[in-house]
């Protein structure tokens, strides 16, 4: 039996900021879960983490236009979570690519307790089935949690079986069938092309974000440089108009001297006068 082939991707983001609990719970007949486990551990919750998400790995909306695009829509989701409470398989699968720490809920049919037997020496997923498991698995995961997976162990485990159907095809001379069959696992789940993806997808969101950033940077700098020209337009009108008050200045400076020597030659006239004046009387 092969684990899912979702676990071959490496999906951990340690840059991207990691805030609260998201929880992914079923609601249909695999669930062994009750209204009132949840409302008991929504409560638990609540007196511990300041933020508390829902979510669901159960599409409507899903088709083979916008499904890459869920993908990585969901994968994000699941990496900004400091930790996941789940009872679906690809829940726990989820919070496993990403490096986040779990605590999984068992459902009726073992899916998760199977696929978990893959998973408990890679990552920090706690199996629980009951609340008193689930709180016990919380205290430790508060202690011990950090983001990280293994995925090498669940390849080379793809690696196992694929050189077990090469002995078989080679017993039965259909080397072929090997051949063909490695290279469509390559082809389709290889963990760098999934890896380089997900990175391309953030570069060109990176970039688009860092070309907006300069886009409104040049229009900064722009209106930057317009108020600067009017400054400077407006420094030399200025100018002007200091040169037109120093010429008005100036001009009032020599009509004030004219008057001044007016005075003096009405000053002169008068005391002329004055003394015409005192000589009649004798």
């Amino acid at each position: 039996m092969l684990p899912d082939v979702v676990l071959s991707l490496n999906a951990i983001n340690m840059e991207k900021e990691r805030k609260g609990v998201l929880i992914c719970l079923r609601s249909d007949k695999e669930s062994v879960m009750n209204h009132q486990n949840v409302d008991e551990i929504e409560s638990f919750l609540k007196d511990r983490i300041s933020e508390i998400r829902y979510t669901d790995t159960q599409m409507d909306n899903y088709c083979k236009e916008n499904r890459e695009l869920l993908l990585k829509q969901k994968i994000k989701e699941f990496q900004s979570a400091e930790l996941v409470i789940t009872d679906r398989l690809h829940g726990m699968i989820f919070a496993a690519i990403t490096g986040t720490p779990c605590i999984a809920f068992d459902n009726f049919n073992a899916k998760v307790k199977n696929v978990y037997a893959y998973l408990k020496d890679t990552c920090i997923v706690k199996l629980v089935h009951d609340f008193k498991e689930f709180t016990e698995a919380y205290g430790e995961l508060k202690v011990n949690a950090k983001n990280n997976y293994d995925e090498k162990s669940v390849i080379q485990q793809f690696v196992d079986v694929l050189d077990q159907i090469k002995l078989k095809c080679v017993e039965a001379n259909e080397t072929d069938i090997y051949q063909k069959s490695m290279e469509e696992i390559l082809r389709y789940w290889s963990l760098k092309n999934y890896q380089t993806s997900i990175r391309c997808t953030e570069l060109k969101e990176w970039n688009e974000k860092l070309q907006k950033q300069n886009e409104d940077r040049i229009q900064e700098l722009q209106t930057y440089k317009d108020w600067v020209e009017n400054l400077q337009k407006q420094n030399e009108e200025r100018m002007k108009d200091t040169e037109v008050y120093k010429d008005w200045v100036n001009n009032l400076q020599k009509q004030n001297e004219e008057r001044m020597k007016e005075l003096e030659v009405y000053k002169d006239w008068v005391n002329n006068l004055q003394k015409q004046i005192e000589d009649m009387k004798r």
